[in-house]
């Protein structure tokens, strides 16, 4: 769900601010997993996407 949400465009501070989410430090310590953080890297880009086209899509320029 995580990943998941992060590819949606959402940021990873609100995800772990949910209850039930884990806390950031506990997602970067899963950095340390190669196949973890290649996915996250792939929905964190995925999420980049997202939200450059729900801006643009409103008529508003992009803004990092």
């Amino acid at each position: 769900m995580l990943l998941k949400r992060l590819a949606q465009g959402e940021p990873l501070s609100r995800i772990c601010a949910d209850p039930g989410m884990p806390a950031r430090r506990t997602v970067y310590t899963w950095f340390a997993d190669a196949e973890f953080f290649a996915r996250y890297e792939s929905a964190v880009r995925a999420g980049i996407h997202a939200r450059a086209l729900k801006s643009t899509k409103r008529g508003q320029p992009w803004q990092s």
